[in-house]
């Protein structure tokens, strides 16, 4: 099938969804805000880049595109993330049940809405549940040894939609831990699964931790392991060059992780003129990884007037440059949008990514022709590269076959 999105948290700034947010049509996430504390970013997995720190009631949640029939109503769903269980402090009740993930089956909090993974804060250990439901799919087995607080671990969750057939499967760092069959977990109105989310998936569920999250995936083919999520920025101008830095090199004011508001390209599009820059030159992978699944070119922007402008982001590999099929429109005032261009295999190939094929990629953005005016500025632009954990032991580029999945919203 195909890789529906990654996300690294690298480049976000801000704690609401006044800070930024996404198009509903966008393989992006925007945040949830709520609780009493705020959301926050930490440092990233292993020290790299962000990771999110979800208030004690928000969540994140996948864009509405899934409704469109991506995961049909028969088909898998996967999704992997990194997952850092930060405090036992805890307002318990009995039993200590927490959730850290939901599949969101339909928009309405019903019987059949949400099946959620939940982490007990006594035992270590993990289940599938659908609260409104007090339906139990599954704990894992009492052989396992239960999970430690104050440490990463890498889930991967998956379920097949089914009344009598359903599935949900649960590894940890690439061990199954769960492994439920013949459940229903269909809905019997919906027929896509629309949203997925971490954190937080319903109102009653009160008790809350801080739990860090990165390195995400989100597909409907398979499983692909513990991965990284790395964010290659920038170095060098490319051409074309048509949008205006506030200051020095255009690459320079868009390069930074997390992003930087004080530096941007800026243009002010117009109904007969198209804008596009493209950056080249991007930083190093931290190793060889021995798998590349995926790659997605991203910018983060911001409308300075209220009409609406649609910007693309735009990919360059080997003197072609790919634009995404369904641009981001940037119309709210003060709100910081995203936008993505997913490229499961390297299009000059057809074939899976190697680690050359991606440094060797320019990334950027570009408007399209509008009625109106706006003025638009680009804060930060980067390349988000899911990979395997294992380096390739023959320290050469990435071989294998990517594959798959969705996103979510933090």
């Amino acid at each position: 099938m195909a890789l529906l999105g990654i996300e690294g948290f690298d480049a976000y700034l801000g704690t609401s969804t006044n800070d930024w947010c996404a198009s509903a049509t966008q393989l992006s996430m925007a945040i949830t805000a709520g609780g009493a504390k705020s959301n926050t970013w930490q440092t990233g997995r292993s020290t790299r880049g962000q990771a999110i720190r979800l208030a004690s009631s928000a969540s994140l949640n996948v864009p509405t595109v899934l409704a469109s029939g991506i995961c049909t109503a028969d088909g898998p769903f996967y999704v992997g993330f990194a997952c850092y269980l930060g405090s036992a402090n805890v307002n318990d009740g009995t039993p200590q049940w927490h959730t850290i993930a939901a599949f969101g089956i339909n928009s309405t909090h019903t019987t059949t809405s949400h099946i959620n993974l939940q982490f007990n804060t006594s035992t270590g250990e993990f289940r599938f549940y659908r609260p409104l439901g007090t339906n139990d799919f599954g704990t894992e087995t009492s052989g396992h040894t239960p999970t430690p607080w104050q440490t990463w671990v890498y889930l991967e969750m998956g379920m097949v939609m089914h009344a009598t057939t359903g599935t949900l499967t649960l590894l940890q760092d690439g061990v199954s831990v769960i492994a439920a069959t013949g459940l229903d977990t269909s809905v019997a109105t919906v027929g896509t699964k629309t949203t997925v989310n971490i954190g937080s998936s319903y109102v009653a569920d009160t008790d809350r931790f801080d739990t860090d999250y990165d390195d995400w995936y989100i597909g409907d083919d398979q499983f692909y392991g513990p991965c990284y999520v790395s964010s290659l920025t920038p170095t060098a101008d490319d051409t074309p060059l048509e949008w205006t830095p506030s200051t020095g090199a255009n690459y320079a004011t868009v390069d930074e992780l997390p992003l930087v508001t004080t530096d941007y390209n800026q243009v002010t599009s117009h109904a007969s003129i198209v804008y596009e820059d493209i950056l080249t030159t991007l930083s190093a992978l931290p190793y060889a990884p021995a798998n590349i699944y995926g790659v997605t070119a991203r910018f983060i922007g911001k409308a300075q007037t209220s009409n609406a402008t649609n910007v693309d982001a735009s990919l360059k590999r080997a003197g072609t440059t790919y634009r995404s099929a369904s641009p981001l429109g940037v119309a709210a005032v003060r709100a910081y949008y995203t936008c993505d261009l997913l490229k499961e295999l390297d299009p000059s190939t057809a074939a899976a990514w190697t680690q050359s094929g991606v440094e060797a990629c320019g990334i950027g953005y570009r408007t399209q022709i509008d009625a109106s005016a706006n003025t638009v500025d680009i804060y930060a632009t980067h390349l988000q590269v899911l990979h395997s954990i294992t380096e390739d032991a023959g320290g050469g580029g990435a071989g294998a076959a990517g594959l798959i999945l969705v996103v979510m919203n933090g």
